[in-house]
C-alpha cells in the first residue's frame, strides 16, 4: 500500500502523519538521503490510522 521501507514506517510517530492533508513527512534525520521526504497517503492508508488511533 505504501512505498516505504519497513523501518521508516515502524519508527514513524503520529506527529509525522497529517490525515487531513493525506500525507506523511519523514524527517531528514530518519532517512538515508538526509532530506525530508514527503509521502502522499492513499485513501486506504488514511483510514487505517483513524481506526487505530480512535
Amino acid at each position: 500500500m505504501l512505498a516505504l521501507r519497513k523501518t521508516e514506517l515502524c519508527h514513524a510517530s503520529w506527529s509525522e502523519i497529517d490525515l487531513e492533508k493525506g500525507e506523511m513527512l519523514i524527517p531528514a534525520g530518519r532517512i538515508k538521503t538526509k532530506k525530508d521526504h514527503l509521502v502522499m497517503l492513499p485513501t486506504q492508508a488514511e483510514t487505517c490510522p483513524k481506526n487505530c488511533n480512535a
